[in-house]
Formats: structure tokens, sequence, C-alpha cells
């Protein structure tokens, strides 16, 4: 009777725990992700939906914790390779993680000179800062899981700027011919 009622505890702090890291990790998201939307006036159409999570470190950390748990990790060498990863492209650039859709005439978003849409970062103090990398990101059940904002018509980018002082807000814009879209993140100093 002991042991059975040992192992129900067990099993009881173990789900509460995972909950707990679940529960925090979903606040860290809503936090630190936006969304805008360009529309088109004659007939309302999206012309863009964006929804775009800032990896700050406080988020990054509760991601870390989320990808150790989603794939299971226990292997002390697998988790701290992990998050010696992580940690590099922390000190190496700001990243956001972008799901993008768009009508298929506004489809072209890259670095490029010729993409459709341009995007870049305003910092705190107003300094405009263009990206250094831009990598689209296959979607499958893991960014799902990771970002629940993905759907069937999203696309995912991973968008790096240079690593530099954001002062206590940051601002990020996409402008085309279409229109133009500013997501506003406040940080705390």
């Amino acid at each position: 009777m002991l042991r059975k009622v040992s192992v129900l505890l067990a099993m009881i702090v173990f789900l509460l725990t995972a909950a707990t890291a679940d529960a925090g990790y979903a606040m860290k998201l809503r936090k630190y992700t936006e969304h805008g939307r360009i529309y088109s006036v004659k007939n309302f159409d999206a012309k863009l939906v964006w929804h775009v999570t800032f990896f700050s470190d406080d988020f990054r950390k509760a991601f870390e914790e989320k990808h150790v748990k989603l794939h299971h990790m226990e292997d002390q060498m697998e988790i701290s390779q992990y998050l010696a990863e992580q940690e590099h492209e922390q000190r190496a650039g700001w990243d956001f993680f972008v799901g993008f859709y768009t009508k298929q005439e506004y489809k072209q978003f890259s670095s490029e000179s010729d993409s459709f849409w341009k995007i870049h970062l305003t910092t705190g103090s107003g300094e405009v800062i263009k990206p250094i990398a831009m990598e689209m990101i296959p979607i499958g059940p893991y960014e799902k899981k990771m970002f629940p904002y993905l759907n069937r018509w999203s696309k995912a980018y991973r968008i790096t700027f240079p690593k530099v002082d954001l002062g206590d807000k940051v601002t990020l814009t996409a402008r085309s011919v279409a229109g133009k879209s500013v997501l506003k993140w406040k940080l705390k100093k």
C-alpha cells in the first residue's frame, strides 16, 4: 500500500513539473511573440500575416528547456552540447523566428536586395539594423509544437541581426509596395 502511494505521489510530482515547464514556455512565448497584418482595402484579402518571436536571453532559456524536454534528452553530454550551441547563437546575434504568410505574388522574402519584402530592426536609440542572415526553416511537427502560430499556409524563417545594444525597446519592420507592418517589443534593462 505504501509503495502504491509513493508511486502515485511520484507520478503527480512528475506531471506537475511537466505542466509547469510547458506553462512557463507558453508564457514566455506569448511575452516575446508579436504579430501583424496587412490587408487589401479593396477586398480585405491578407497581403501579409506574420508572427514573430524574439529570442531574448529570457526566451532562449525557456526555449532550451522545452527543446530538451521535447527531444527527451537525458544524456548530460548531449544536453551540455546543445546548451553550448544555443549560447553561441545568442552571443553571435539577435534571432527572430518568423511565421510568414503572404499571397503568391508577394512570396519572395529573403535578405537579397531583390526581395519583395524588406525587413529591418530598429533599436531603442533609433539605429536601423539590417539582417546578417535569413534562413528558411522547414515546418515539421517540432516547429508546430514550439511555435503553435504556424499553420499550413505559413513559411518559417530564422532572421539574425548583429548583436548590438537594443536599448529599452526594439521594433521589427516588414515593408514592400504592398504595405508596411511594424512589431514592437519593450525590453527591461
